[in-house]
């Protein structure tokens, strides 16, 4: 009575290509920002400009 039933899609499942899409962007960027975090953000990053006063004043 109900008719043809459509099969699911094929693939990933119930959610449609552009949500994975999403899921793996936002999953991807928050792997990014922990390995930038705990290799660089430790190590203390970019210096300052203090380092090239100190190094311009050498050289006078």
């Amino acid at each position: 009575m109900d008719g043809p039933q459509s099969s699911p899609p094929a693939g990933y499942g119930k959610r449609p290509r552009w949500q994975w899409v999403v899921i793996y962007l936002v999953i991807g960027g928050l792997v990014y920002g922990a390995i930038y975090y705990f290799a660089y953000a430790n190590k203390g990053g970019y210096q300052s400009s203090g380092n090239a006063n100190q190094n311009s004043r050498s050289l006078y």
